[in-house]
């Protein structure tokens, strides 16, 4: 919804993309996250082992 809120999913037939932190929080808009290995998150500078 335009609120950042979300009617709850019961049961899908696909896999449902997530999102590591909410666009709607200005301090976590800017952040991106990439879960491949190094993994690197959010304002980590090197890869957290």
């Amino acid at each position: 919804q335009d609120d950042g809120q979300f009617d709850t999913v019961w049961e899908t037939e696909g896999t449902v993309v997530g999102d590591a932190w909410s666009d709607f929080l200005p301090e976590s808009a800017k952040l991106t996250a990439d879960w491949t290995y190094p993994w690197v998150c959010g304002n980590c500078e090197k890869p957290m082992y």
